[in-house]
This record gives C-alpha cells, sequence and structure tokens, in this order.
C-alpha cells in the first residue's frame, strides 16, 4: 500500500492504525515487523505511540489481550528504528555473507569526520609520492591548483563509493601525453605574418600579431609536458583587439582567424586538463574504494556503509533474502520521499524474498506479497536531494507498488492558514513530468484560532532611509529583525490564542509557542538585538548557531591552545577571552620581558603575571592531556575557568550552559581520538553538528531556528 499524505494529515497515525491491524487482526508478531523511520526522534515518538495505542486498548477490554501483550513484551526490541540502525540489524544477522566481523562499530558523522581527516592526510602524502601519477600532478600545479583541492574530490568520492567502481573506473583513461603542437605553431605562424601586410606599422593591431609570433618561436621549442602547458596557457592569455580597418586587406576576418586559433588552443589544453583530472580522479576513486573495503574489514563503519553493504548482500545471496523475507514478513516506510535508490532496493528485495533477484529491483517487486509494503510519503517535502533522495524514485515506487492512497485532510493548521497555503503553493508548484507531481490541496480539519491573525506578512513594503534611500544589508537585516520583534510583541500582548493538544482547547500563547526561522546565521546578532531590545526572551536551538557564541569560541581556541602547543594564534586569541581575561597591555608587557607564547615554555604558576598563569595552566593541561579523553580536557577547561558560574551571571544562562554542555563533547567520550584531532574536528567541522539537545519544556522561550535545522 502506498499512502501520499500531506503535511498534518496524521502520517504517524496512519502507520500507527496499520501496525495495530497487522499485530490485533491479521494476529502478526510483532518481531516479524519492521517499522523504518527517516530521524532516531521519530523512532521513538513511534515506538512510544505505538505503546499507547496498545495500552489504550488493552485498557478497553479488547478481545486480544493476548496479542497485545505479546506486542508490549516485544516492543522494546521491536524493528522500529531508522534505516541506518535497521541495515545494521541486517548485516550483524547475516556478518558472514556481507563480509564484515561479526562485532562491527558504526561511526557518529563527527567521529566519519575525524576519520576521515586522517585518511586524507595520508592520501594527501601518497598523491606526491605515487609516480603514476606525477604528469598529472604536474599539470594540475601548473594551472595554479593546490592539492589541497582535491580533497573536495575525495569527499564526493567517500559520500556515493558505491557509485566509484561504475560511474568513474569503468572506462580507465590513457596516460597523458606530450601534445603535438606543430599544426598550432604552423597556422600562428600564417597568422602573425599578416602583420607584414599592414599600411601603417604603428597600427595599434600589429603589436598582437607580433606577439603571435613570438609564441609560435617559443611553442617550437618547447619540450615536455609542463613546457607545453605553459605554452599553451600563454596562447590562451594573448589578446586581439583594436586595430583600423583602413589599414588591412581584412581586419574582421584577421580577427576571426585569431579567434578560431585561440579556441583551437583553449581546446587543446582542456583535452590535457581532462585527462589529468580523470587520471586523478580515477585514482582517488581507488584510493576511496580501498578504504571502504578496509572499513568493511575491520568493522570499522560510516552510515552510508551500512546502506551500501546491506544492498549488496542482498543483491547478491538469495539465502539472505529469503532468511530476511521470512523475518520481517512486513515493511512499513516512513517519509519514504526522501528515500535514496539504495533504500527502496533493499526494501523491495527484502519483500520480494528469494526470488526478487533481478538487476532492476523494480522487477522485483513483483515477487513481494500483497500488503508487505507500506510506504507512507509526501512528494511536496522532499529536502534531501544532496543526500541522493530523488522525487523521481519516490515517483517510480508509487507507480511499481500501486495506485495511492492520498490523506489530504490537515489536522495542524487553521483553515485560514490552509486556505493562504493552498493559494500560494498551487501556484508555486507546477507539475513536472517524472520530477514533480502537482500541489494537492489540503483539507482543514482544525477552525480558526480565537484570537489573532492567521497569516501576517511582514515587510510588504520595501524599507528605505529617511531620505528615501536604499538600505545597506546589514542596515535592512537590522529593521527586519525589529520588525519580527514587534510581531511577537503584539502576539503576546494581543493574547493571541493556539490550540493546545494536551488540553484538547484554545489557549493563551507563550513564548514556547513562537519559532523564528531565519535563512542564515548573518542575521542572528541583528535579531538577538532585537529581541532583547523588545525584551523577548529566547533560545537559539539548531544547527550552527551555537559555535557564532562568545564563550564556545573561547573554549575551542583554549582547546587548540592545548592540543597544539605551535598554534600561536590559538593560544593568544584563549588568552584574550574571558576564560583568561588577559588584555593587549598584558601580553606586550609579557613579550617585553623576553616571554615567548608558548605552552611548553616552563613559567612559574606563581609568577603574579596574568599571562604567566594562564600560560602555566594550558602547559599543564597539555602535558595531562595524554592520560585524558578529549570530552575530559574540555571538561577541565570548563570546570577550571568558572564557564557555568560566569555565564550564570548573563541575561540567558540556560542557553549558555547548554552551549558548554555534553552535546558536542558526547561524540568524543569512550573513543579513540586523540586530543589534537578531537580539538581540530571541534572547530573546522563546526558546520556538521546539526543541533544541541532541546531543552525541557518548562523553558518559557522563544526558539530561533535555521530552515535546516528546524
Amino acid at each position: 500500500m502506498f499512502v501520499d499524505a500531506g503535511a498534518g494529515s496524521g502520517k504517524t497515525t496512519a502507520l500507527i492504525g496499520r501496525m495495530l491491524r497487522l499485530l490485533l487482526v491479521d494476529e502478526v508478531p510483532i518481531g516479524a515487523i519492521a517499522a523504518v523511520t527517516f530521524t532516531e526522534r521519530a523512532a521513538a515518538e513511534l515506538r512510544e505511540r505505538l505503546r499507547t495505542a496498545l495500552e489504550r486498548e488493552h485498557a478497553a477490554g479488547a478481545e486480544a489481550q493476548g496479542l497485545i501483550d505479546d506486542a508490549l513484551d516485544g516492543l522494546d526490541l521491536a524493528a522500529i528504528g531508522t534505516l541506518h540502525a535497521f541495515a545494521q540489524q541486517l548485516l550483524l544477522q547475516h556478518p558472514i555473507e556481507a563480509g564484515i566481523p561479526p562485532l562491527v562499530e558504526v561511526l557518529e558523522a563527527v567521529g566519519s569526520s575525524v576519520a576521515f581527516e586522517a585518511r586524507w592526510v595520508q592520501i594527501r602524502s601518497r598523491l606526491l609520492e605515487d609516480p603514476t601519477i606525477a604528469d598529472a600532478l604536474s599539470v594540475l600545479f601548473g594551472t595554479g591548483t593546490k592539492i589541497d583541492q582535491l580533497r573536495p574530490v575525495i569527499t564526493a568520492l567517500n559520500n556515493d563509493w558505491d557509485l566509484v567502481e561504475s560511474h568513474v573506473l569503468a572506462n580507465p583513461t590513457p596516460p597523458i601525453t606530450v601534445p603535438d603542437l606543430t599544426a598550432l605553431v604552423s597556422l600562428a605562424r600564417r597568422i602573425a605574418s599578416e602583420a607584414d601586410t599592414c599600411k601603417d606599422p604603428e597600427d595599434k593591431f600589429v603589436p598582437y600579431l607580433r606577439a603571435l609570433g613570438a609564441w609560435a618561436e617559443t611553442a617550437g621549442v618547447a619540450d615536455g609536458l609542463a613546457s607545453a602547458l605553459l605554452t599553451l596557457q600563454a596562447g590562451v592569455e594573448l589578446k586581439f583587439k583594436y586595430g583600423k580597418t583602413s589599414n588591412w586587406k581584412d581586419l574582421k576576418a584577421l580577427k576571426t582567424d585569431c579567434g578560431d586559433w585561440q579556441d583551437a588552443v583553449v581546446l587543446a589544453r582542456q583535452r590535457i586538463l581532462n585527462t589529468a583530472l580523470r587520471v586523478l580522479v580515477q585514482w582517488c576513486g581507488r584510493e576511496v574504494l580501498d578504504a571502504a573495503h578496509a572499513r568493511q574489514a575491520d568493522g570499522q563503519l560510516e552510515f552510508h556503509d551500512l546502506l551500501v553493504l546491506a544492498r549488496n548482500v542482498l543483491r547478491a545471496d538469495a539465502g539472505v533474502r529469503q532468511s530476511l523475507h521470512e523475518r520481517y514478513r512486513h515493511l512499513l516506510l516512513d517519509e519514504f520521499q526522501d528515500t535514496d535508490p539504495i533504500q527502496v532496493e533493499i526494501a523491495i528485495r527484502i519483500a520480494g524474498g528469494a526470488e526478487a533477484g533481478e538487476a532492476d529491483c523494480r522487477d522485483a517487486y513483483a515477487h513481494a506479497p500483497a500488503g508487505s509494503l507500506f510506504v507512507v510519503g509526501d512528494p511536496k517535502q522532499s529536502i534531501y536531494r544532496f543526500r541522493r533522495a530523488d522525487i523521481a524514485v519516490y515517483l517510480d515506487a508509487r507507480a511499481v507498488i500501486g495506485e495511492p492512497l492520498s490523506l489530504t485532510t490537515n489536522f495542524r493548521s487553521s483553515d485560514q492558514i490552509l486556505e493562504w497555503v493552498n493559494g500560494v503553493f498551487g501556484q508555486v508548484i507546477q507539475p513536472v513530468a517524472g520530477g514533480q507531481p502537482d500541489y494537492a490541496p489540503l483539507d482543514a480539519h482544525r477552525p480558526a484560532a480565537t484570537v489573532g491573525a492567521a497569516v501576517t506578512v511582514l515587510g510588504p513594503e520595501p524599507h528605505v532611509l529617511d531620505g528615501g534611500g536604499r538600505l545597506y544589508a546589514d542596515q535592512l537585516r537590522a529593521v527586519e529583525a525589529e520588525d519580527v520583534a514587534a510581531a511577537i510583541t503584539r502576539a503576546l500582548h494581543e493574547g493571541w490564542t493556539v490550540f493546545d493538544e494536551a488540553l484538547s482547547e484554545w489557549r493563551t500563547i507563550q513564548h514556547r509557542d513562537i519559532t523564528v526561522l531565519i535563512p542564515a546565521r548573518t542575521s542572528l546578532p541583528m535579531l538577538e538585538n532585537a529581541l532583547d531590545a523588545a525584551g523577548i526572551e529566547y533560545r537559539t536551538e539548531a544547527s550552527s548557531l551555537v559555535y557564532s557564541a562568545p564563550e564556545v569560541r573561547s573554549l575551542m581556541a583554549a582547546a587548540r591552545a592545548v592540543a597544539d602547543p605551535t598554534d600561536a594564534l590559538a593560544l593568544v586569541t584563549a588568552l584574550r577571552s574571558p576564560l583568561f581575561g588577559c588584555g593587549d597591555d598584558d601580553l606586550w608587557s609579557w613579550r617585553a620581558q623576553g616571554q615567548s607564547f608558548n605552552i611548553l615554555t616552563r613559567v612559574d604558576e606563581d609568577s603574579g603575571h596574568p599571562v604567566g598563569k594562564a600560560v602555566a595552566y594550558l602547559g599543564s593541561l597539555h602535558r595531562r592531556s595524554r592520560w585524558l579523553a578529549p570530552s575530559e580536557v574540555l571538561g577541565q577547561i570548563v570546570h577550571d575557568r568558572r564557564m557555568l558560574e560566569v555565564a550564570a551571571w548573563g541575561p540567558r544562562a540556560r542557553d549558555s550552559w547548554r552551549r558548554c554542555g555534553t552535546s558536542w563533547i558526547k561524540p568524543a567520550r569512550g573513543s579513540t581520538w586523540s586530543t589534537v584531532g578531537c580539538a581540530r574536528t571541534c572547530c573546522g567541522q563546526q558546520h556538521k553538528v546539526r543541533k544541541l539537545p532541546r531543552p525541557p519544556n518548562r523553558c518559557s522561550r522563544s526558539p530561533t531556528w535555521t530552515p535546516s535545522g528546524s
């Protein structure tokens, strides 16, 4: 069954209903059901709501008391979780067939980043040492490219390493050869000789032809790949302009010949570059594949490894397919619009069993028994194309599984909001064959709020200066932030109402009911200033907003100084931070005494100089860090510098405490990272940490999110 479920239409309720029917009507054991969600939070919610529904049925005296008891007993061990967790279960059930050890470790996102850093350092060294790619590297360096610019290539290949064999290595690239410039040199000499036909030797076009002739002489003696590439680059940079038409037989035709010649030079240069890039990409692809196979053999797997290995064993082994088909007789997939081809193939091959061995998994679906797949999704909410989620996959699956059942009643928003949403997105979302389905209007279930506007548009008129001039970007952000603060103040002052699900009634709006989405953290300081000025309490809640906080930047600077004693910039940054409170006068006087900014320098902590005390403390922590986990080093800094106590005097102590909390330290706990790796990763990979823990419900502040975090 395929269910198209619009926003707020009860997708989770539909999943719960399907599971209850399987458990209590069809008498399917809960261990034979696998429910796959997109996030761990959604999985926890689904499990808890299923437990509540079963307990409600039990309390109501349903006939199937024994089935309910069995389901409740097995609920904690049921396969309800993310696809990565489900794939891990499949692999652990068949480790030999999957080619992995019986015991595996799955690296978290930050752990994977640290492991990638280590791999990149090794790959970078091998790049410079491998003689088979020396020519390709010389070509690359000849264009001004730095070796670190190959890192994004490695990253992209690593993210999709399962496609490397078929898309990168399938067609080996021939070695780079020195191009034959004879034809280009002959043509350049012929064109340059036209300078002698000019009626006026002072014509402004003559020097360009002389330069072309000089290029031909240089190219004629070019020897070797590097020399040829430099020569071609010089030809690309030649200019052909100016000139007086009356001084030439046909100046326009001559300039056309020059342009055609230069196009040929560009093409010759591009052939060399393309070949060099292919050689390097294929070399990098082999390195990435070797690393993936090493992770498989060692049992040190990343999230993408789980999906690929599960897909591969299901594709190759009929016995595994049949075993999993018999164990998981019913698969329920949530948020299917964000499913990539690997996830679809895993589900279809399990549903189809031993017979589902066709090369195209869409053909394999014919072997799936009726009712074995229950899929819920909304094509309008597909936002993860960067993770290989493709709406075309969703549409193909819908076509294979059958005509979908549509849920269009929205239980979340009022009728006035839905009227506005339908009006806007009915025009914005237009159907595209194979890529975008038509917009399906949502039907309202909840009436309008008793107090307050359903939809308010801020800034319908452009903001301008008093004199009519345009605002700069920062000024505009500040004015728009004031508009947002004014709207929040108005809603709180007028007592707008919201529907309380727990109480099943309308109540007056509170700070916690208000969320502000911002397009990027660039506008966050202006928004904070506006909210502070309006006396509105708030908290920043998601994405990398937290890493612009001064206390976190100070902590990271201290961690970097401890991790790398040669990082003088990190040390000075830490010294000037509130952690140590050293002013520029302190730094100057310390230097004037002949001291250095190096934590390895032995300094007496009783010296009385603030810089000396700080350097002595960081040096002591550096020496002790060899026997401490990274989390312990960070925690020691927080404790010793009284960061939590200092934050208590600030206007938003809870936010500061959460930022100094364990959410970003947790990945390091119990791991084998070095302190250097932890500190550098926390500082250099800040954009990859998605969110902080949500504060308890008693916190009555308005949250601020970026769209990706929300």
